[in-house]
């Protein structure tokens, strides 16, 4: 699996949106900031998500944002087309309804790779949306959240905690593989 991801491109250039849908790339993921929960904001989201809809590819956009809900309609419905669930298992979710954790295609894509009962290091985790995701399946037996930036690292505590998984899935803030020591027995790292 290959996945493209731009943090600082030039999304306005057709050339580069014609390369990007040309390429080998299986996915496009897309860091979709509003400068509040990660520092970095580059562009805004409507102009990226109007540009996106040129994208032939599938997409696998990550919200880097303080309150999803305000933008989950935004980027869904013209970018539908890469993502693994409609508008209204995404809908059910917001508003609670459905509480087991829904990857998107790529995040899928990974879990496929993480052998039954691992102790996993999920590197960047954002959310934790990955080992909570393989935790609720019964795929993995312990996991680590390493994230490095405050505003991600207090999301995934959130999240661990919501999914009652405190217990089973440990969130550190901590700098890429620093997260672990040997004393965890970590059996598989992803880094997405």
């Amino acid at each position: 699996m290959i996945s493209v991801s731009f943090l600082k491109s030039k999304f306005s250039k057709k050339e580069t949106l014609e390369r990007i849908s040309n390429s080998n790339a299986d996915y496009l993921h897309v860091d979709l900031m509003d400068g509040e929960y990660t520092e970095n904001k580059n562009f805004s989201i409507d102009k990226v998500v109007n540009d996106l809809k040129s994208i032939i590819k599938p997409l696998d956009i990550h919200l880097m944002v303080n309150n999803p809900k305000s933008y989950i309609k935004v980027v869904a419905m013209p970018v539908l087309q890469g993502m693994r669930n409609d508008l209204t298992i995404m809908n059910d979710i917001l508003e609670g309804r459905i509480m087991q954790t829904v990857l998107s295609q790529r995040l899928a894509d990974v879990a496929e790779f993480v052998p039954q009962g691992a102790r996993l290091l999920d590197v960047g985790s954002d959310h934790a949306y990955l080992p909570i995701a393989l935790m609720e399946e019964g795929k993995i037996d312990f996991a680590i959240a390493g994230e490095v930036v405050k505003g991600p690292y207090e999301s995934a505590v959130h999240n661990v905690s919501g999914a009652a998984l405190s217990d089973k899935i440990d969130v550190r803030l901590a700098d890429g593989l620093a997260a672990f020591e040997a004393s965890d027995n970590i059996t598989t790292i992803t880094i997405c």
